[in-house]
């Protein structure tokens, strides 16, 4: 009597047992190797260089969905893989929990190599979220795209509890009478509408954040819950092309030449400072004021020495118009109070002529300097700085905050249109 055993393991760790099992040398047609990503788990295609993570199931932890944390391993195992150069989702799936969700996207967001989506059949509700984590979505002509939104379902089976003659009994500890509130209960309601709501709001962030779009753009644009085919889809903004199958996908994205990557792998992914506002508001509001607040400190900085340099050259004028009559008062009275060297000549000028008017002897010129011969001389320091206002300022200091707004935004890879 022959003996058999049977080896039992978990559904993932078979998966990954079965790609490593699979033969690199063999050679197959793109639509071969991508039937064996959706039976092997995470696989390669394109002679290796494309790993291929199938989802064709709903996402979440019951039976026959997805598990996240196992996406997450596939994709870890994928980005580690010195052979594979970019990653792709193959997605036909309708959505489904979104506990979960948002770590698979982190971990999609880790990855150094580029990572696409492709959509056929069905890529709705949280499929759709986790396609936006790619870098582009393309989807086949007949797909529909959308479903954007957060639902529960409660069934109210209390007509066939009573025809059974049952009836449920809740008891509920002293400080915990709002534990699972019934359902039917205004409250109830209130309740779970507030955490779909919640929800929802994470849910259209994160949506927006990846798409490169406001959270008030996906609700304008991206259908309130709708599903659309991929042909409105594109010009809602919400994939970014449309493909004729997966083998067409995988040429745009990694054509067979060796001489480089895809049309969209060459592409430079630039992000402007206003897909920057849009994706991280509050980042870049705290960039934008860190860059404003240094630019006002450099442009204080310039116009204390630009005020310092003006008092010297007033100072500097003033001291020589000590060599006419009548001036040396005059002289140290505007160095004191800061007048300009144009007031201090005119000063000068009436002292001269109140001396001549009342008989006094004017003191002599010294070197036989006249009042005239240093009016062009002194023309260039008619600066007073004690009269410069903050506004004749304010355009050099706002364009000082600009240049060092765009430095931080530089420094962070993002640049301006």
């Amino acid at each position: 009597m022959s003996e058999y055993k049977v080896i039992a393991m978990p559904e993932a760790t078979y998966k990954e047992y079965r790609r490593k099992s699979l033969d690199p040398n063999e050679k197959a047609g793109i639509a071969i190797e991508r039937r064996k990503s959706k039976w092997s788990g995470a696989s390669v295609v394109n002679e290796g260089r494309l790993g291929v993570i199938a989802i064709d199931a709903p996402l979440g932890n019951g039976w026959f969905s997805y598990p996240y944390d196992y996406l997450s391993a596939q994709v870890e195992s994928l980005e580690e893989d010195d052979n594979v150069e970019a990653i792709a989702f193959d997605i036909n799936s309708p959505g489904g929990d979104i506990s979960g969700l948002f770590e698979l996207m982190e971990t999609i967001g880790r990855c150094v190599k580029p990572v696409y989506a492709y959509c056929e059949g069905a890529c709705a509700s949280a499929a759709y979220a986790l396609a936006t984590s790619a870098q582009k979505i393309y989807a086949t002509e007949s797909t529909r795209i959308g479903s954007i939104g957060v639902m529960a379902v409660y069934l109210n089976d209390d007509k066939y509890m009573q025809k059974l003659g049952l009836e449920e009994i809740i008891f509920r500890s002293e400080h915990a009478e709002k534990k699972n509130l019934d359902p039917k209960s205004s409250e109830g309601k209130e309740q779970i509408l507030k955490s779909l709501n919640e929800a929802e709001k994470m849910f259209i962030g994160r949506i927006a954040n990846n798409r490169g779009v406001t959270s008030d753009d996906v609700y304008e644009k991206f259908g309130r819950g709708l599903m659309f085919h991929s042909a409105e889809a594109l010009e809602r903004g919400m994939v970014d092309g449309i493909v004729a199958d997966f083998a067409s996908f995988v040429e745009k994205i990694m054509p067979s030449s060796t001489e480089g990557g895809g049309v969209e792998m060459a592409e430079e992914k630039t992000l402007t400072i206003e897909a920057f506002k849009a994706q991280h508001p509050e980042l870049a509001a705290k960039v934008i004021e860190e860059g404003r607040l240094a630019g006002m400190e450099a442009g204080k900085a310039e116009g204390l020495r630009l005020g310092a340099e003006a008092e010297r050259e007033r100072i500097s004028g003033l001291n020589k118009l000590r060599q006419l009559a009548c001036a040396a008062e005059v002289v140290e009275k505007a160095i004191a109070d800061g007048t300009s060297v144009a007031d201090a000549k005119s000063a000068i000028l009436d002292k001269q002529i109140e001396a001549a008017q009342s008989g006094q002897t004017a003191e002599p010129p010294k070197g036989n300097v006249t009042l005239e011969e240093l009016a062009d001389e002194s023309a260039q320091h008619e600066v007073n700085p004690k009269t410069i206002e903050v506004d004749s300022r304010k355009a050099s200091i706002e364009s000082d905050a600009d240049t060092v707004s765009a430095a931080f935004l530089s420094a962070a890879g993002i640049k301006k249109e």
